[in-house]
């Protein structure tokens, strides 16, 4: 099947076609934030995308100024889970006045670690089962 995209998608067009064309699976989509989306929330979709979990994932950055990929309602709409990697994080997307999923998670992880630090992602997996995240 031979799929036309449009010239030039924006995040809220191609999150509407992806629905529309069903290509995002029957997993449960998450959108992982933390400050800028270059270490902490990259590595936290990445862990989610993966055994046990297997989601679909999106990472997004709260400080809008830095992040590669900010948040945005589309991202916020397409999410079925939240999660986010801090308090701080939290805090700054609901000054924004998004509107978020009803599964909200928020995690304490420090912004010291590069991406895929395997002591980052040792501490990812256990703020999860502190959160109660649901596989």
């Amino acid at each position: 099947m031979k799929m036309e995209m449009p010239d030039s998608p924006n995040i809220s067009e191609a999150l509407r076609l992806g629905k529309e064309l069903g290509v995002f699976g029957a997993w449960p989509r998450v959108l992982c934030v933390c400050s800028a989306a270059i270490n902490r929330s990259p590595t936290l979709a990445w862990v989610l995308s993966h055994d046990p979990y297997n989601f679909n994932t999106i990472s997004a950055g709260s400080h809008t100024y830095k992040a590669l990929v900010p948040v945005t309602q589309a991202l916020l709409d397409w999410a079925q889970r939240l999660v986010f990697v801090s308090s701080e994080n939290y805090k700054m997307v609901l000054k924004f006045g998004l509107t978020l999923p009803q599964e909200v998670y928020v995690l304490n992880i420090k912004d010291s670690f590069s991406y895929r630090d395997p002591t980052l992602i040792s501490i990812i997996h256990e703020q999860l089962a502190l959160a109660k995240f649901k596989r």
